[in-house]
């Protein structure tokens, strides 16, 4: 039997309904389906890849914040010499271990999840250094950002990949996304050259005030991950068609706790030890 319902999006999802009530109904993107997002407009895809690119830029322009006023940094806590590279290469630490948990996560739970839950912990992390007391939690605070920033870079390309099943445009919005995490980086010491002389504080407002400006498109970043897409409409169906027993693929996978920890984040320790291409690149 064939059932069709139709939504306020005009969109209409097809499944059908088998006799044997152990079978599960599996949901999938139909023909020029709206909901996948390769069938997408091509200005509603750039504006979603804008958004992977202001969220990268806003990370990597905190990566290199402190290289413009270090000695501003020093004076105010009272540290000299090899302390000062501390606020770079702690944050790059966290650039590390940032992409180990959101990668993984961004694949289980969506794209949207993370990136919102990464980007609120940026942000707050960036207020709070703006109170350190002292020096080492000025450094451990800026550990905890280069974590939660790591997520825009370890998930947009994803989100790229998303996006677009050719490679010729899914390369141009790499190239974008590249030439932006570059220029980022090279921008921050010369804003922060400039702010520095007015306090050590300011720089990081200035950090600040561009992660705000970011939130404003981010809170209209739509879920790109097909089975995320495919779960929440599967969803929606059983709660409109009670009994309908319909399924998303990723449903018919074991979740967890066990799951979430032994296969879902430890994938990448896996493909490092198992894939070679994946070990002589990070080599």
């Amino acid at each position: 039997m064939q059932v069709d319902l139709e939504y306020e999006d005009n969109d209409t999802y097809s499944f059908t309904s088998l006799e044997l009530a152990d079978t599960k109904n599996l949901v999938t993107f139909q023909h020029e389906d709206t909901g996948n997002p390769h069938n997408w407009s091509h200005r509603y895809r750039a504006f979603v890849v804008f958004i992977g690119i202001l969220t990268t830029l806003n990370s990597v322009l905190g990566s290199s914040l402190p290289s413009g006023y270090g000695n501003v940094i020093g004076e105010h806590f009272g540290v000299t010499g090899a302390a000062l590279v501390l606020p770079i290469s702690l944050w790059l630490c966290g650039y590390i271990v940032g992409p180990l948990v959101f990668g993984p996560l961004s694949e289980r739970y969506g794209r949207q999840l993370v990136m919102w839950g990464s980007s609120a912990g940026f942000t707050v992390f960036n207020i709070a250094i703006n109170f350190s007391p002292n020096f080492v939690s000025f450094v451990i605070f800026r550990l905890i950002m280069g974590v939660f920033g790591s997520s825009a870079i370890s998930v947009t390309g994803g989100i790229f990949a998303d996006l677009y099943d050719e490679p010729i445009p899914r390369g141009r919005a790499m190239a974008v996304f590249m030439t932006a995490t570059g220029y980022g980086a090279i921008l921050a010491p010369v804003a922060t050259g400039y702010l520095g002389t007015y306090g050590w504080r300011w720089p990081t407002w200035f950090q600040l005030i561009v992660c705000g400006a970011s939130w404003i498109p981010l809170v209209f970043l739509p879920e790109t991950y097909a089975p995320t897409i495919l779960l929440r409409r599967a969803r929606k169906i059983r709660k409109d068609a009670p009994g309908s027993n319909i399924m998303a693929p990723i449903e018919l996978e074991k979740s967890g706790l066990r799951e979430l920890v032994v296969v879902v984040l430890a994938r990448p320790m896996r493909m490092l030890f198992t894939e070679w291409i994946v070990l002589f690149s990070c080599l």
